[in-house]
């Protein structure tokens, strides 16, 4: 798959550090080595030199451990591993193409409500809402119809 270039400069220049980094800086300040932090963890040195050097994801185990012992919590490091991790994605070309999604779900029933504009969340959620203030009129409409009532 082609890389995706629709990125502005500024998003280039910005695009988020693998947590290696991330931890490189944490430990310089107390002088940390990688061997004394994996002894620490009990973990190997292996794994967290490669962390540091960006060839390996921090994972929900070691989350834990780094969170627990700079008590920065475990979703630090693990927001910063999908920062990175969907960054990396979305610069491989990864996009949902709509209109393949919409051919997809026609043949099932399903149709997706999204012009491409807004958020298909939303989109979802405000045909709901349609839809059941519509039901609502409907059974309101019956229900005066069957007391004999005026609806309003």
């Amino acid at each position: 798959m082609k890389p995706d270039r629709s990125f502005s400069r500024t998003q280039r220049l910005r695009r988020p550090a693998h947590p290696g980094k991330w931890l490189a800086m944490f430990t310089e300040p107390y002088e940390i080595s990688q061997n004394a932090l994996a002894r620490a963890l009990n973990l190997p040195p292996r794994h967290i030199n490669q962390i540091i050097h960006g060839k390996r994801p921090i994972t929900p185990r070691t989350a834990i451990l780094l969170g627990d012992l700079f008590q920065s919590g475990a979703p630090f490091w693990m927001k910063l591993q999908a920062e990175y991790d969907i960054d990396r994605t979305r610069r491989r070309g990864v996009r949902l193409d709509m209109a393949r999604v919409r051919a997809n779900l026609r043949p099932i029933g399903l149709t997706v409500p999204f012009d491409g504009g807004g958020n298909l969340l939303t989109e979802l959620l405000d045909q709901e809402l349609a839809d059941f203030l519509r039901e609502l009129r409907r059974d309101r409409t019956e229900h005066a119809v069957a007391v004999g009532g005026d609806v309003a």
